[in-house]
Parts: C-alpha cells; sequence; structure tokens
C-alpha cells in the first residue's frame, strides 16, 4: 500500500552539481479545481487524502494460512483532506470547492525518491470509511510536467495488486514550485563623484543596481532595478 520510495538515483554528478542537488529546498504545492468522476454502479460520499512526500509505504506480506499481515515503513509527509461530496451518483462528475495549499522541504535527490499519493475514501455514516484505492506521482515528474493532471483510481490495496475494477477519475490542477523567500532593501543610501570631473562634456553617470543569483537552477539568474537611478 502506497509507492514505496524509488531507488536512488545511480547517475554520477560534479561535486558542484551534487552539493546543488543536495540542498534543501522550500517548495510551495497548490491543489485545486479537483474534480471527480463517478466510474462505478452505486452511490458515493468521497473524499480525499493527499500525502505529499515522505517515505512512508506499508509492505503487504502473504503468511502460510493466507492470511495477511501490513507493515508500515518510513515517515509520512505532509497530509491534507479535501471537503466531504455527498451523494455522488454513478457516471456524474462534481468539483471539490477545496483548495489544498501546504509547503514541504525536500532537495531535488528527494523529489527523484518520493511521491505524492492520492487516496480515496467514502464515507459510511455510522459505519467505519472504506477504502476504496489510490495513486502515486512521482514528485519530480509533477515538478517537470503539466499542471492538469487526471489520475484514474482502481480497487486495489496493493501496490502491485491488479486493477480489476474502475472506481473514479481525477481531475485536477496541480502547481508544484520552489519558494524564493529572500527580500532585499537598500534604504537610506547615497552615491557620490557621478560626474567626470576630468570630462570637458561633464556627462552625468545614472546608476542602477543589479544583482546576480549564483546557483545554477535560478530561473533568472540577473536582475537590476530597471530604471536608472537618478543622481
Amino acid at each position: 500500500m502506497f509507492t514505496p520510495p524509488e531507488p536512488k538515483t545511480q547517475k554520477k554528478y560534479e561535486a558542484d552539481d551534487k552539493k546543488d542537488m543536495e540542498l534543501v529546498r522550500r517548495w510551495r504545492m497548490i491543489i485545486e479545481d479537483i474534480e471527480i468522476t463517478n466510474k462505478t454502479s452505486r452511490l458515493m460520499n468521497p473524499f480525499i487524502r493527499f500525502t505529499i512526500g515522505g517515505t512512508y509505504h506499508v509492505d503487504i506480506k502473504e503468511l502460510a494460512n493466507k492470511s495477511k499481515i501490513y507493515l508500515p515503513h518510513g515517515e509520512k509527509g505532509v497530509v491534507q483532506m479535501t471537503h466531504l461530496l455527498r451523494y455522488l451518483e454513478p457516471g456524474m462528475t462534481e468539483v471539490f470547492s477545496s483548495v489544498i495549499e501546504t509547503s514541504i522541504q525536500s532537495s531535488y535527490f528527494q523529489l527523484m525518491e518520493e511521491h505524492v499519493h492520492i487516496e480515496v475514501w467514502d464515507k459510511n455514516g455510522w459505519l467505519l470509511n472504506s477504502f476504496l484505492g489510490y495513486e502515486s506521482l512521482l514528485l519530480f515528474d509533477v515538478a517537470n510536467g503539466n499542471m492538469r493532471q487526471t489520475v484514474d483510481i482502481y480497487e486495489k490495496i496493493e501496490r502491485d495488486g491488479p486493477r480489476s475494477k474502475l472506481i473514479c477519475t481525477l481531475t485536477f490542477k496541480l502547481v508544484f514550485e520552489e519558494i524564493w523567500d529572500f527580500l532585499l532593501k537598500f534604504t537610506d543610501w547615497r552615491t557620490s563623484n557621478l560626474e567626470n570631473e576630468h570630462s570637458t562634456s561633464k556627462q552625468t553617470i545614472n546608476p542602477r543596481i543589479e544583482v546576480e543569483l549564483a546557483s545554477k537552477q535560478a530561473i533568472e539568474k540577473r536582475v537590476n532595478s530597471g530604471d536608472a537611478l537618478k543622481n
């Protein structure tokens, strides 16, 4: 149950690149416009649980007497849930009003190993909720793929189990982006000697501020203040 973390990459990196890939960064995830289509022949009351990142998974072992035991491993990531949709009829499509917004800390190497797990549950009134099925998306693929996702949920518990029955189809917008949360302020600063005293034309120099990011992963490595700063 739950797709386990992917094996560590065997690709060799230069020392500087490896250090950059190991750097723990902050990431923002937004999941919205979540649609669900009931593919069964019965009424359901669904809600969805998203587990973002982490190494948690459950191994299912079959004993000699054919009974099964469930062995949890790892640590869970960030868990978020939608609200409950009541009375979703067969073949009908409804939209969850929930907007999920959260953040995680992860390196690029972790994105290549960890997943966002998507579980669909059915609320059963006074009884225990029923687990309907799940699917997992690799975080690295999410970061580099389309924002619009479509996922089919099959009736299965074991991650390698047969996909015998389609329960529902989910369509949602998933934004996954790195958080750049630094702020530079220049206050009460002055300049001097902005005229070339040796020039006969007395040309005026109009400076500007330019900031360059050393990271190879930066989308825009160099920015400036735009309009020149008049002296």
